[in-house]
C-alpha cells in the first residue's frame, strides 16, 4: 500500500534550530533581500524551501532593506548573514549594486534569486559546475514575458532607440530578453556587472527605476556576451513556462524545476496559488512560519 510519504515528506516533522553549514560551501553564497513588507509572504517560503527542499548547506544570505530588528535577530538565529543595505534608487537596482561590495569583501560563488522565489529541489548542483561549465561568466535565465514597462527605463529618444536595437538583436539570438531573478557568479563577474549598472545609472543612459536592472542586464549581455551564459528556466522557473506538476515536483521540458519564481502577476492571480510554496507544502509552511514568526 502507498502511503504517499516520501523522504521529503519526512523533512515536516522538524525544523531545525540552525542551518547546517558543510564546509566546502562556506563560499558559496546564496542571497536574497527583503523587508519586513515581503518576509512572511516571500522570505519565509525562500528560507524553508531552501533548507528543508533544496537542503542547501552553503550560507545563506539576507540583505536587510527595511528588516524590524527583531527579525534580523531571528534570521542570524538561524544562521543565516543578514546585512543592512541602503535603499538609494529602488531595490531591483540597489541589491546588484550592493552586490558588486559583497563579492569584493566575501569572494567565494554568489548566486543571487528575488524573494519570490521558492526552492523545489537541490540547486548544489549549480555550484558543483560552474568553474568547469560557466568560469568567469554571469549565469542568468531568459525572460518568458517582455515587459513594455522596460522601455520606460529610457531616459530619451536616442536611448529609447537603443534599447529597441538591444532588445531586437537579444530576441533574435535568444528568443527572448533576460530576466534578473537569478544571477550566479563567481566574485569578479559579479563585481563587473554591478560596475556595469552604476556606469549605465551615471551615464544617463538609464533611470535608476524599476526595471532598470532587467535592462541593464540585456545590455551586459548584448556588449560583453562572452562574459553570460544563459542556462534553461529550470533555476527560474515562471508559471509562464507551464511547467508539468509531478506530484509536489515539476518539470520542464523533461528536466527538473529547482526553483519556481512566482511573480507579482501571479502571486495575485487566482492560479497562482496552485503554485505557492504554502500551497504544495502547507504543513512546511505552517512550521516555518511558527520558526521565523515574531511579534515585533
Amino acid at each position: 500500500m502507498n502511503t504517499g510519504t516520501t523522504m521529503v515528506d519526512t523533512v515536516t516533522l522538524s525544523i531545525p534550530e540552525r542551518q547546517v553549514r558543510s564546509p566546502c560551501r562556506k563560499k558559496q553564497w546564496i542571497i536574497t533581500c527583503s523587508d519586513d513588507n515581503a518576509y512572511e509572504s516571500m522570505l519565509v517560503p525562500f528560507v524553508g524551501s531552501l533548507i528543508s527542499l533544496a537542503r542547501w548547506d552553503g550560507s545563506i544570505v539576507v540583505l536587510d532593506f527595511g528588516l524590524s530588528l527583531s527579525r534580523v535577530e531571528r534570521l542570524r538565529d538561524l544562521g543565516i548573514v543578514v546585512e543592512k543595505a541602503r535603499c538609494n534608487h529602488n531595490v531591483v537596482l540597489d541589491r546588484f549594486l550592493y552586490l558588486g561590495g559583497f563579492a569584493l569583501r566575501r569572494g567565494g560563488l554568489i548566486a543571487h534569486w528575488d524573494a519570490d522565489v521558492w526552492f523545489t529541489g537541490s540547486v548544489s548542483e549549480l555550484f558543483d559546475t560552474y568553474h568547469r561549465e560557466h568560469s568567469g561568466r554571469l549565469v542568468c535565465t531568459i525572460d518568458p514575458v517582455f515587459q513594455q514597462s522596460f522601455y520606460s527605463v529610457a531616459t530619451g529618444e536616442p536611448q529609447l532607440r537603443k534599447m529597441r536595437g538591444v532588445f531586437q538583436r537579444l530576441i533574435q539570438m535568444l528568443g527572448h530578453v533576460l530576466q534578473c531573478g537569478f544571477l550566479c557568479g563567481d566574485a569578479v563577474v559579479m563585481q563587473k556587472f554591478s560596475r556595469y549598472l552604476q556606469h549605465l545609472v551615471s551615464a544617463g543612459e538609464v533611470r535608476p527605476s524599476w526595471g532598470s536592472d532587467a535592462v541593464g542586464l540585456s545590455y551586459f549581455c548584448y556588449e560583453h556576451p562572452h562574459l553570460v551564459d544563459v542556462v534553461d528556466s529550470g533555476y527560474n522557473c515562471l508559471p509562464d513556462c507551464q511547467p508539468e506538476r509531478l506530484g509536489q515536483h515539476y518539470f520542464l521540458q523533461g528536466r527538473q524545476v529547482r526553483a519556481l519564481h512566482l511573480t507579482s502577476p501571479w502571486r495575485g492571480s487566482e492560479d497562482g496559488q496552485n503554485y505557492r510554496f504554502q500551497k504544495v507544502y502547507p504543513e512546511l509552511h505552517q512550521l516555518w512560519m511558527e520558526r521565523l514568526r515574531t511579534t515585533g
